[in-house]
């Protein structure tokens, strides 16, 4: 999939996992569905968001991997469809499985949980662009997975965000260490 994902990549859209059993996988185009899926089958009145946007364009763009028989159980990529019905994306970041590739974004997400639970998403935004770094949209903040110890960070993280502030507002602060090393007997 990882391979797959990185070639759709190079062409300007995503692939979606349409389904999955033993010896074939099915891949399609993530505009490939006509609809979005309703499986509680909620009537539009009664739904929470109404008229939200969708990638669902109808796309027949079709990749599968499967174990065939004439190759002795050897795994081996086919197709049902290579056409789209729509344009390449031109900025293929735009889909939700292309946004990790994004040069800094592991930077951006590692300093933003570091700031998750500690300061709003546009303080946090903030500190990421003086880094010439970004996270994708306020979601994605919101949406990151919070610390095991109850959101808390930890003195070494506590203490980074402390001098991080500082050096953002133009204080500079020294610190003096001293090393005392117990020269035991041997």
């Amino acid at each position: 999939m990882l391979r797959l994902q990185n070639w759709a990549f190079t062409q300007g859209f995503a692939l979606a996992t349409e389904s999955t059993k033993p010896k074939r996988v099915v891949y399609h185009c993530t505009h490939h569905k006509k609809e979005t899926r309703n499986t509680r089958k909620t009537a539009e009145a009664d739904r929470e968001r109404v008229q939200t946007q969708t990638q669902a364009r109808g796309c027949q763009f079709s990749l599968y991997i499967s174990k065939t028989q004439r190759l002795d159980g050897q795994w081996a990529i086919g197709s049902t469809c290579l056409h789209h019905n729509h344009a390449p994306n031109p900025d293929p970041f735009h889909y939700t499985q292309h946004r990790k590739k994004k040069p800094g974004h592991a930077q951006a997400v590692a300093l933003a949980t570091a700031h998750r639970g500690v300061i709003s998403y546009t303080a946090s935004a903030e500190i990421l662009r003086k880094e010439g770094l970004e996270l994708s949209n306020r979601k994605e903040f919101y949406n990151l997975e919070r610390r095991e110890e109850k959101g808390e960070l930890t003195k070494q993280e506590e203490l980074q965000l402390l001098l991080t502030h500082l050096d953002d507002e133009g204080l500079h602060p020294r610190v003096r260490a001293e090393t005392v090393e117990d020269g035991g007997s041997s």
